[in-house]
């Protein structure tokens, strides 16, 4: 945390006092520090449960219909 706070105020490295450049590092530190938050959530929902990041497997009724003395199967036509 103390490194943090040195970098943020300029201490180290490319030092600035210019409010707006310790405002820009401040706003930089958030943003990354949501990204690695967000990634270990995602990452922990995918561990749990693999299968919720797949689409759905379509629910598909079949039946077989007569036409003009023809049995149809309606599947042929469901299926892309």
């Amino acid at each position: 945390m103390k490194s943090w706070l040195s970098w943020l105020k300029g201490d180290s490295y490319l030092a600035s006092k210019n409010p707006l450049i310790i405002f820009g590092r401040f706003i930089l530190s958030l943003w990354v520090a949501i990204l690695l938050l967000t990634g270990v959530i995602v990452g922990g929902i995918f561990l749990s449960d693999p299968n919720g990041f797949s689409p759905p497997e379509p629910d598909v009724t079949c039946t077989i219909v007569e036409h003009n003395g023809e049995a149809i199967d309606t599947c042929e036509f469901l299926t892309p």
